[in-house]
């Protein structure tokens, strides 16, 4: 009895541990049979173009373009064809190195647009910069319908997009997505009350100027790519609504100015005219005053013969 006991125990025990290593191999299965599962519907290749298309979208869509036209930069559609694959891979890296190295063509383009000077992408590596170039060419090549298509007409803003934009601007509405104010690190002449609004960043009366219009504006709003606004409004994204209302807004502060600066132009030309006469007249009376004393000092002394 006590040795059919001690088989029984062994058997039960042997069990045990056969039920344990089926139960971890099930497992180490389930785990193998997910991982492959994953890399079969997101190949590695696939999940490298998701990750370039988010670092395009979050570092450079709000300057650039791949076929689009021209924003705050260059339009990059065939800038792949267009220069070297080596200088483009170098000023993706450290574009105002390539600036202070004398290159001909990074002088000319900073001279064209402003003196903006292209900054360097955070995570920008050689690597990336490869993978953003063969992006763009991938996409230069794509011919959409919206490409072919010729520009739908824009509609012009209403006075309550521009009123919306105003109360966005200096922090009467709040953002939905809890963003901060504009106002906190910017100013616009005719707004942001006696305080004139935040000088951390620079004034934003022109920007709709600066950047080339509606789409420029709308393209930097949908991404800022500044150190500074990049990490806020990653986590607080403006609404497309939002957009367009902050749009509306810079386009009429744009024109506001135009139209001062014309004023005081005017203005100024008018007292400069008037400033010129009065010295002219000035003169003049000196120097008939002069005249007139000669003369008459001439008759005195009889000088004259008359």
């Amino acid at each position: 009895m006590m040795q059919a006991s001690g088989n029984g125990e062994r058997n039960i025990r042997r069990m045990t541990v056969n039920a344990r290593w089926f139960e971890q191999a099930n497992i180490a299965g389930l785990m193998l049979s997910t991982v492959f599962g994953f890399l079969f519907v997101n190949p590695p290749s696939s999940r490298a173009q998701q990750d370039v298309e988010a670092y395009y979208k979050q570092n450079c869509s709000a300057c650039h373009t791949i076929g689009g036209g021209k924003l705050l930069g260059p339009d990059l559609k065939g800038v792949t064809k267009a220069r070297e694959h080596e200088w483009l891979e170098k000023w993706l890296q450290n574009p105002q190195a390539m600036i202070d190295s004398g290159d001909p063509f990074a002088v000319k383009l900073q001279k064209e647009y402003g003196g903006i000077v292209m900054p360097t992408a955070t995570g920008m590596t050689p690597q990336m910069a490869e993978s953003l170039l063969n992006y763009i060419a991938a996409k230069s090549g794509e011919t959409s319908e919206a490409a072919q298509a010729s520009p739908a007409q824009e509609e012009p803003f209403t006075e309550k997009q521009v009123a919306e934009g105003s109360a966005l601007f200096l922090g009467r509405k709040p953002f939905q997505e809890g963003g901060a104010a504009c106002v906190a690190c910017h100013a616009v002449k005719s707004a942001g009350g006696a305080l004139g609004g935040g000088q951390l960043g620079p004034d934003l009366t022109l920007v709709y100027k600066r950047l080339n219009g509606r789409k420029g504006v709308e393209a930097w709003l949908s991404s800022p790519a500044s150190a500074t606004m990049k990490p806020i409004f990653n986590k607080h994204p403006l609404k497309p609504e939002e957009i367009g209302a902050l749009t509306a807004f810079f386009e009429q502060t744009s024109k506001e100015s135009g139209a001062e600066a014309a004023g005081a132009y005017r203005l100024l030309f008018l007292l400069l005219g008037l400033f010129g006469a009065t010295i002219g007249l000035l003169i003049l009376g000196l120097i008939w005053k002069r005249r007139i004393r000669g003369v008459r000092r001439a008759l005195v002394e009889g000088k004259l013969g008359i």
